[in-house]
């Protein structure tokens, strides 16, 4: 839905002189009819170029296809529901590289004043102010840029992730324990244009926990136990444990006290903060012990 409005966007950044901007735009097996909107969108971008995938196999492997379609010294990754705030925004990256860098990171906010915006950017304020316990981590790769011989180094993102979530954690970690020379751009925003909904946040949680989780936690057992989602992870909850046999019920249970909350009127934003968040966490406790039951069945078998 958003990809041809952030590609026509991106076509229309500014450039220092000398240097030229190739589009990448991954179709990471789409059912719909975004590849073939892409490729009429190539007859008015000269510089587009569309990167099939055969099937969906998560955003890793969608980056890693992209990253690797060009030659260019630059690379730079803007999502596709993700749309720069300033004109700008690839020179400030190229800047930056040109001055020794060899990561430069910008922010992701959500405009407007939504619950969802308050939601998501009070979110990822948080994280930023938790930089100096989980480093690079509090970070995204949303909008993002490296040198070509940067990701090289560290062997861009990792395939182990075929699901959604802690793929940018897992590369960000990987970046700072390289000693790459990072350079963070607070005035280099995205907007985060996804349609965001109690649903689509609880299965993306619940996703992540069934399906991604466990490859972070052992890979980076340090760095998941400064996360808060192990705090709702069945697999080292302590005391939760108890609760693994009822995650569906308490699943559903804290999502309708949710959605009860979000539809009640005035200014109840703290309120309905805390009962997005248990709803969030009860779906990633579901997802960490459907992983749990999943692994016992295969050890079983």
């Amino acid at each position: 839905e958003y990809i041809c409005d952030t590609v026509r966007q991106v076509s229309e950044q500014q450039l220092p002189d000398g240097w030229q901007l190739n589009i990448y735009a991954v179709d990471d097996g789409s059912t719909d009819d975004t590849r073939e909107r892409l490729m009429q969108l190539k007859d008015s971008i000269a510089d587009l170029h569309l990167v099939c995938a055969d099937e969906n196999a998560g955003r890793s492997q969608a980056c890693n296809l992209g990253l690797d379609a060009g030659s260019g010294a630059v690379l730079v990754i803007c999502d596709a529901d993700c749309r720069y705030m300033r004109a700008d925004a690839v020179t400030e990256f190229i800047n930056e590289i040109g001055r020794g860098a060899d990561v430069v990171i910008g922010l992701v906010e959500l405009a407007g004043d939504s619950f969802w915006a308050r939601y998501t950017n009070s979110v990822a304020a948080e994280r930023l102010a938790n930089e100096t316990a989980q480093g690079l981590m509090s970070y995204t790769t949303a909008n993002f840029a490296i040198r070509r011989e940067a990701i090289a180094r560290v062997q861009g993102f990792s395939s182990d992730y075929g699901r959604y979530g802690f793929e940018d954690k897992d590369l960000l970690i990987r970046i700072e324990q390289a000693g790459l020379n990072t350079m963070v751009r607070e005035d280099v925003t995205v907007s985060h244009d996804d349609d965001f909904t109690l649903a689509a946040v609880c299965r993306k949680a619940e996703e992540s926990g069934r399906y991604s989780a466990a490859v972070f936690r052992d890979r980076f057992p340090n760095e998941y136990r400064h996360l808060p989602y192990a705090r709702c992870d069945a697999a080292m909850a302590g005391s939760m444990r108890a609760l693994k046999p009822v995650s569906l019920p308490l699943k559903h249970l804290a999502r309708f006290l949710a959605a009860a909350a979000l539809s009640l009127p005035g200014p109840l934003f703290r309120l309905q903060r805390f009962a997005v968040r248990v709803a969030v966490c009860a779906a990633y406790f579901r997802g960490t012990a459907q992983h749990m039951d999943s692994h016992q069945v295969r050890e079983s078998s």
